[in-house]
C-alpha cells in the first residue's frame, strides 16, 4: 500500500520575481526552508489502524470510510507530506481534490478551515487553484478567509486566475476587493495576463480590477503578459490603456521584457520579433548581487551561441556591456559552453579581456574545470612567462582540483611555477584547496613543497592555515605531520595572530590540544596585542574559553589599552562568557582610575552584562583616568537604557570628569539627541548658554573635517576595506571648507578605480556637486584622472518609471521614517528631486527632524539653502550639532564661491557677503541677516538682487529677498532679477527664483518681454507644468481645510477653472467658462497669490483686472492682493494694467489696504507705482498710516 498516496499536490506554478517568471505548473518550490519532519510523524500515525485508514478515505473522497475511522479514533490532526516536502492537514488534502463533501466531518473532528502544516497554502487556494468550484463555495460557507496570502502575497483569487479556473474566478471576485491602481502590488491581473487566460481578464476587470497596476518591480499586467509570450493578452490590455513604452523599475519596456524572456530562453523567432516591434536591444538584466548583464551576456551565459549574430546586428557588443566586470567569453567559458566560445571568438571577442581581478575567460575555464572550453582557449590565450608575478588559469585549476585542466595547461606551455601577487605558487593554491591529487601531480613537475609566500608560508603551511580555520583536526594533523610549520602568524585586521589566536577566534577548541603539543604559546604569538583568550571571549565561544583557562590561559592578561577577555565579552555582550570569566578576575577597586569591563558593557549598551557585573562585585562609579564614569561612557555609547539602569542604581547624572563635562555634555558633543533628551528630563540638567553651544558646533566642524580628511585617505591609500565603515560610522558626503566631498577632492588628486567603486557600493552618490556646481566626474575629467572616471562610470543610475511627483513623496517619506542615507541616494539616482515646487523643502525636512546624513547629501547634491533655514535651525532644541555643523559650513563655503564670482561686480554685495560670513562663522550665527544701511530702501535691494541672480549667487540672492527685494522689480535697469538670470543663462538660478524667492514668470521687464518667453520650450513647458501642479495641490488642500460648504464651492470651481484653462493653453483647446466662474476664480487666486492661475485668467479676459470681484466691499483683484500680502500677484496685476487708484467702497486704495493689514512690502511695491495717495472715507493717507 501506497502510504502517501494522500498527499498534497501543488495548485498552481508561480512566475519567479524578476525575470525567471517560468511557471513551475507542477510543483512550486515553497518559499519555506524549514526541515519538514511531517514524514516523520506520518509514519508514526500510520502505524495507527484508523488513522491509516482516515488518510486513505479522505484522499479517495469516501464519506461513510471518513466517519467510521473518526467513530473508531483516527487522528485527524495528523499532517500529510505534499509533494513539494511540506505538509499539510486533511482539509488541505480534502481541498486539494475537490472533495467538499468531507469538510463539515473533518471540522467538527476540530481541523482548522484554515489548514495546518508546513505548507503556506491554505484549503481555501488548493481548492481555487485545482478549479474545484463547489469547494470553493464550500469553504467559503464554512467560513474560509478569502483575504489569506501564502509567503508570495498569493490569495486564492491569485491561484485560480493563474490556472484559468473561471468559475472559481467568479465565485472568488464577490468577496476579494481590488486593490486599488495607485498601489504597488502583484495582482490576479498579473497572473491571469502571466498565463495568457483572457478571459479571467475580462472577468477581473468587470470585477473592478485595475489593469495597469505596477507591482514591487514596477512591471504592469502589459509587462507580465509580455514575459509570458501572450499576444493576445498584451492586445487586450492596450486596448484598455495598458501602456507598451511603460518602463518598469529596471527600465524596461513589455517588448523590452519580452525580448530579455526570449533571450533567457533561446527563442530566436521571439528576439527576432521583439526587435522588429521596437524593443531595445541595449536593455540590461539585474543580477543575484546587484550587477547588471547585456543580452549578449544573457545568451552566453545560457549558451545560447544561435542568438549571437541577430543580437550583433542589432548593435551590441561582444564585448558586452552592463556593470558586470565578466565579458561574455568569460561567463560562456566558466559555464562549459564550448560552442558559444567558438562562436565569440568567431564574431571577434577578445580572449586576453580581464575582470577586475586580472582574470581572463581560461581562468573561469580552468576553475569550474571545462576541458573543452579550454582546449579552446589555449590556442588563442598565450601562457603567462613564469618570472611574472600573475594569478595564472594553473593557480584556478590548482585550487579547484582539476588535473585534468593542470594536464592541459602544462600541455600548452603554461608553468607550473608561476607566483602570483602574494607569491604563491599553484601548490600553494593546490594546498589551500585540499586537492592532494594535485599537489602530488605538481610535486612531481617540480613544484617546491618548502617554497615560501610572502608571507612565510610554505603550501603545507597554507593548508594547516585553513584546516585551523575551518577547524578539521583530522587535516590540520596530516599538515603537521607532512612538514607544516606550527609557528606560522595568519594576517588579520590589526596585525599577525599566532594559529591558537585562530583557532581561539573560531570557537574551535577541539584544535587547542594539538596545537599546544606542536610547541605553540597558550597567550598566542605574532604582532596582534589580543590574547587568544580574547579572542575567544569577544567572539563569544564559551567552551573555548573554558578549554583556554583549563589549559593555563592567564585571564589577568591585557591588551595595549589595558583591556582583559572579560572586557571583550563584557562589550560584545556575551554573558555566558562573563559567567565563565567573572570567577577568575576579581573586581577592580572603586577609588583605582581605570576603564574597567563596566565602562565598556555600559558603552556598548549590554545591560544584561552590567547585571552580572554588579553582581560580582564590580563598581558602579569607578572612574577612568580621564575621570569619566560609566555614565559617561553609557552617554557617549548613546545607550539611554544603561543610562537609565546606572542612575537607578545610584548614578549621579551630574558627575563630572577632570574636564569638567556631564554625560549631557558628552552626549551634546556628539549630537546624541535621544540622550541629551533623557538626561535633560531626568536630574542630568545644567545650565548653558549660547556661547557653549557655538563653541560645541566648532569642535563638531572640526571633526567633520577629520571625517573628510579620513574618508579621502582611504580613496588615496586604496584601503578597500575601511569604507565598509560608511555610512555607519564615516560620513561620505560630508564637506570640506571648500564645499568639496572626498569623491571630489579624490577626483582632483586621483585614486584608483576599485576604490572608488567600493566607496559607491555603500551609497556614496556620484551625483554630488561642487558649490560651483562641478560633479566628481567632471573634476576626474578635468584633471585628467581615467581610473577615477573608470570607477564612477562603472555606477549606472537606473532611472524610475514613476513620475518625479511619486519620487519626491517617496524621498520624503523616507526622511520622515529615519536616517536612511544610502535610501535616500537611491532616490536621487532614480531621478528623486530634491525640491518640490511649493511646501516643505526635503532639506528643510532633514534639518528639523535631525537626519544628520541625510542633511550632508542633500548638501552636497546642492539643496537650496534659504535664510532663514540656518536661523530655524540653530533655535531648534531638536537640531544637534552634526546638523547644525554640516549646514554652517555649507552656507559658509557656498557664499564665498559667491563672493568670489562677485568681486568685478557689486562692491556692496562683496561687503553683504563678508557681513554675513561674520555672523555665521562669529558667535551669533542665529542673527545672521542682510545688513541694511538706513539710505537703502527695497528698490536698492533689488536691483543689488538683479545682480546676484546674473552671477547665479542664490544663497546672496535668498538673503537679499529675506532682507525686503523684490524678485521682479528694479527700477535701475528696468530688468527684474528673474529676467537677470535667463539673460545671463541661468536656468537653475531662476528656478530658484520662482521655486523659493517669489519670481513670477509671467510679469514683463521694461522692454515688454515674459520670462517664460525667454526660455527654451522644453524648459517652459517644464516649468509651467510643475506650477499647474504646484497651484493644483494648493487647491486642493485648500477644499479640505475649508469648513464652510460656500469655501469649498469656491475652491472646487477655481480647480475646475485651472484645469480648463491650462488645458486651453497648453494643448490649443477652446472650452468655455462662465462668466462667473471666472470671477470666483480671481478671487481665490488674487487672494491666495496663484501667479499661473491669476495669468490665464487675464490672458483670457483682461478687462478682468479692474472689474469688481467682491460685491460686499466693492474689491478688486488688486485690492485683494494687496489685502492679503501678495507681492507677486500684486506685481502681477500691475503689469496687466491694474488702477492703483481705483477704491473700494470705502475709499481704500489697494496701498492703503496693504499697509492696514501690516504688509508693509506690498505697500512699498504699490507706493513705487502710486502718483497720488488719497486719503480713505475717514481721511487716513496710506503714508499717514505707515
Amino acid at each position: 500500500m501506497n502510504c502517501t498516496s494522500g498527499g498534497i499536490t501543488a495548485s498552481v506554478g508561480k512566475p519567479e520575481r524578476g525575470y525567471d517568471r517560468a511557471a513551475r505548473a507542477a510543483h512550486p518550490a515553497m518559499a519555506s526552508s524549514q526541515t519538514d519532519l511531517s514524514e516523520e510523524w506520518f509514519m508514526k500515525w500510520m502505524t495507527h489502524q484508523p488513522t491509516q485508514e482516515l488518510v486513505i478515505a479522505v484522499d479517495n473522497g469516501d464519506e461513510a470510510r471518513v466517519r467510521s475511522s473518526l467513530n473508531r479514533g483516527a487522528h485527524p490532526e495528523v499532517s500529510v507530506p505534499t509533494d513539494d516536502g511540506m505538509s499539510g492537514s486533511l482539509v488541505s488534502v480534502a481541498a486539494n481534490k475537490g472533495h467538499h463533501d468531507l469538510l463539515p466531518h473533518l471540522l467538527q473532528a476540530g481541523l482548522s478551515i484554515e489548514g495546518g502544516g508546513t505548507i503556506d497554502r491554505t484549503p481555501l487556494m488548493d481548492a481555487a487553484g485545482n478549479g474545484h468550484t463547489e469547494t470553493v463555495k464550500a469553504l467559503l460557507t464554512l467560513g474560509a478567509n478569502p483575504l489569506a496570502t501564502d509567503s508570495e502575497e498569493w490569495t486564492a483569487l491569485h491561484h485560480a486566475a493563474a490556472q484559468g479556473h473561471q468559475q472559481c474566478v467568479a465565485a472568488l471576485t464577490p468577496v476579494i476587493p481590488p486593490i486599488p491602481a495607485h498601489l504597488e502590488a502583484h495582482t490576479p491581473v498579473h497572473a491571469a495576463s502571466y498565463y495568457g487566460h483572457l478571459e479571467v481578464l475580462e472577468q477581473l476587470a468587470g470585477a473592478g480590477w485595475p489593469l495597469t497596476t505596477g507591482d514591487s518591480d514596477g512591471d504592469t499586467p502589459v509587462h507580465h503578459a509580455a514575459a509570458g509570450g501572450s499576444v493576445k493578452c498584451q492586445e487586450w490590455l492596450i486596448e484598455r490603456g495598458g501602456d507598451p513604452r511603460m518602463q518598469n523599475k529596471a527600465g524596461h519596456t513589455p517588448i523590452d521584457k519580452e525580448l530579455v524572456i526570449a533571450v533567457e530562453k533561446g527563442d530566436d523567432d521571439i528576439v527576432k520579433s521583439s526587435l522588429a516591434t521596437g524593443a531595445h536591444p541595449e536593455v540590461t538584466v539585474p543580477t543575484d548581487d546587484g550587477m547588471s548583464l547585456s543580452l549578449v551576456s544573457v545568451a552566453a551565459k545560457n549558451g545560447h551561441q544561435h542568438l549571437l549574430p541577430r543580437l550583433l546586428q542589432a548593435g551590441l557588443s561582444v564585448e558586452g556591456k552592463g556593470t558586470i566586470d565578466m565579458t561574455p567569453l568569460m561567463l560562456a567559458a566558466g559555464n562549459g559552453h564550448t560552442q558559444t566560445v567558438k562562436a565569440l571568438l568567431t564574431f571577434g571577442a577578445n580572449p586576453l579581456a580581464t575582470d577586475t581581478e586580472g582574470r581572463t575567460a581560461l581562468h573561469y575555464a580552468a576553475a569550474r574545470g571545462q576541458q573543452q572550453c579550454v582546449a579552446v582557449l589555449t590556442p588563442v590565450i598565450p601562457p603567462t612567462p613564469a618570472h611574472l608575478a600573475a594569478h595564472t588559469p594553473v593557480h584556478a585549476a590548482s585550487y579547484h582540483g582539476h588535473l585534468e585542466v593542470l594536464e592541459q595547461l602544462a600541455g600548452a606551455g603554461w608553468p607550473l611555477t608561476a607566483r602570483d601577487s602574494d607569491d604563491d605558487s599553484p601548490l600553494h593554491y593546490a594546498a589551500t584547496g585540499g586537492s592532494v591529487t594535485c599537489q602530488e601531480w605538481l610535486i612531481q613537475r617540480g613544484g617546491d613543497p618548502h617554497m615560501q609566500n610572502k608571507a612565510g608560508h610554505t603550501p603545507m603551511d597554507k593548508e594547516l592555515v585553513i584546516a585551523v580555520d575551518k577547524g578539521d583536526e583530522t587535516r590540520m594533523r596530516s599538515s603537521l605531520g607532512r612538514g607544516a610549520h606550527p609557528a606560522v602568524t595568519v594576517p588579520n585586521d590589526d596585525g599577525m595572530g599566532s594559529l591558537v589566536s585562530v583557532a581561539a577566534n573560531k570557537g574551535h577548541h577541539h584544535l587547542l590540544p594539538g596545537l599546544l603539543q606542536a610547541g605553540l604559546s597558550i597567550e598566542g604569538e605574532g604582532t596582534i596585542d589580543r590574547t587568544p583568550l580574547m579572542e575567544a571571549a569577544g567572539n563569544g565561544h564559551t567552551q573555548t574559553v573554558k578549554a583556554l583557562l583549563t589549559l593555563g590561559a592567564n585571564p589577568l592578561a591585557t591588551n595595549s589599552e589595558g583591556w582583559t577577555a572579560l572586557h571583550y565579552a563584557a562589550a560584545r555582550g556575551q554573558q555566558q562568557c562573563v559567567a565563565a570569566l567573572t570567577s577568575v578576575i576579581p573586581p577592580t577597586s572603586a577609588h583605582l582610575e581605570a576603564y574597567t569591563p563596566v565602562h565598556a558593557a555600559s558603552y556598548f549598551g549590554q545591560v544584561q552584562v552590567l547585571e552580572q557585573l554588579a553582581g560580582v562585585g564590580w563598581p558602579l562609579t569607578a572612574r577612568d583616568s580621564d575621570g569619566n564614569t560609566p555614565l559617561h561612557t553609557a552617554s557617549e555609547g548613546d545607550s539611554v537604557t544603561c543610562l537609565g539602569w546606572l542612575v537607578k542604581r545610584g548614578g549621579d547624572p551630574c558627575v563630572r570628569n577632570k574636564n569638567g563635562h556631564t554625560p549631557l555634555d558628552v552626549a551634546v558633543q556628539f549630537g546624541l539627541h535621544e540622550v541629551e533628551t533623557w538626561l535633560a528630563k531626568n536630574g542630568g540638567a545644567v545650565v548653558r548658554n549660547e556661547d557653549r553651544r557655538v563653541e560645541e558646533v566648532r569642535i563638531r566642524q572640526g571633526r567633520h573635517k577629520d571625517n573628510h580628511n579620513s574618508v579621502l585617505s582611504w580613496l588615496i591609500e586604496l584601503n578597500e576595506a575601511a569604507m565598509a565603515l560608511i555610512p555607519e560610522i564615516y560620513d561620505g558626503h560630508v564637506l570640506s571648507q571648500e564645499g568639496l566631498t572626498p569623491l571630489h577632492a579624490a577626483a582632483l588628486l586621483g585614486a584608483s578605480s576599485s576604490v572608488v567603486e567600493a566607496m559607491l557600493r555603500r551609497g556614496v552618490n556620484p551625483h554630488v556637486i561642487t558649490p560651483d556646481n562641478m560633479t566628481p566626474f567632471d573634476l576626474a575629467r578635468q584633471e585628467g584622472h581615467d581610473p577615477v572616471i573608470k570607477g564612477l562610470q562603472c555606477h549606472q543610475c537606473v532611472k524610475s518609471a514613476e513620475s518625479p511627483e511619486y519620487l519626491y513623496q517617496e524621498l520624503v517619506s523616507t526622511i520622515s521614517r529615519g536616517d536612511d542615507v544610502q535610501a535616500v541616494s537611491s532616490l536621487l539616482c532614480k531621478g528623486a528631486p530634491i525640491e518640490s515646487m511649493g511646501g516643505c523643502t526635503a532639506l528643510r525636512l532633514a534639518v528639523t527632524t535631525d537626519r544628520a546624513r541625510t542633511v550632508s547629501l542633500l548638501l552636497a547634491s546642492g539643496a537650496f539653502l534659504s535664510a532663514n533655514m540656518l536661523q530655524e535651525a540653530w533655535k531648534s532644541h531638536n537640531v544637534t550639532h552634526r546638523v547644525l555643523a554640516s549646514l554652517t559650513t555649507a552656507y559658509c563655503c557656498r557664499l564665498r564661491v559667491e563672493q568670489r564670482r562677485l568681486l568685478k561686480v557689486s562692491r556692496a554685495l562683496v561687503e553683504g557677503i563678508s557681513s554675513l560670513l561674520e555672523d555665521i562663522e562669529g558667535n551669533i550665527p542665529w542673527l545672521a541677516v542682510w545688513r541694511r544701511g538706513e539710505d537703502t530702501d527695497r528698490a536698492t535691494l533689488s536691483d543689488l538682487l538683479a545682480k546676484a541672480a546674473a552671477t547665479s549667487c542664490p544663497v546672496t540672492a535668498a538673503f537679499l529677498q529675506n532682507a525686503g527685494a523684490w524678485p521682479f522689480f528694479s527700477q535701475v535697469s528696468g530688468v527684474s532679477a528673474l529676467h537677470a538670470a535667463l539673460d545671463a543663462g541661468h536656468q537653475a538660478m531662476a528656478e530658484v527664483l520662482i521655486r523659493h524667492l517669489g519670481a513670477c514668470p509671467y510679469v514683463p521687464d521694461t522692454h515688454g518681454r515674459l520670462p517664460v518667453h525667454m526660455m527654451s520650450d522644453e524648459e517652459r513647458q517644464r516649468l509651467e507644468q510643475r506650477l499647474f501642479e504646484a497651484e493644483r495641490e494648493k487647491l486642493q488642500d485648500l477644499e479640505l481645510r475649508q469648513k464652510a460648504d460656500c469655501e469649498k464651492a469656491a475652491a472646487r470651481t477655481a480647480l475646475d477653472v485651472q484645469k480648463v484653462l491650462f488645458d486651453n493653453h497648453k494643448n490649443g483647446d477652446d472650452k468655455n467658462v462662465s462668466a462667473d466662474d471666472f470671477r470666483a476664480a480671481l478671487l481665490l487666486a488674487s487672494r491666495k497669490g496663484l501667479l499661473q492661475l491669476t495669468h490665464l485668467l487675464l490672458r483670457e479676459d483682461c478687462h478682468l483686472v479692474d472689474e469688481v470681484l467682491e460685491d460686499i466691499c466693492a474689491t478688486t483683484a488688486l485690492h485683494q492682493a494687496a489685502s492679503h500680502g501678495q507681492d507677486g500677484c500684486v506685481a502681477l496685476l500691475l503689469s496687466a494694467g491694474a488702477n492703483t487708484q481705483q477704491r473700494d467702497r470705502y475709499g481704500h486704495t489697494p496701498r492703503l489696504l496693504a499697509v492696514m493689514f501690516g504688509h508693509t512690502s506690498t505697500a512699498d511695491l504699490l507706493a513705487q507705482q502710486d502718483v497720488q495717495d488719497p486719503p480713505c472715507r475717514v481721511g487716513t493717507t496710506a503714508k499717514q498710516m505707515t
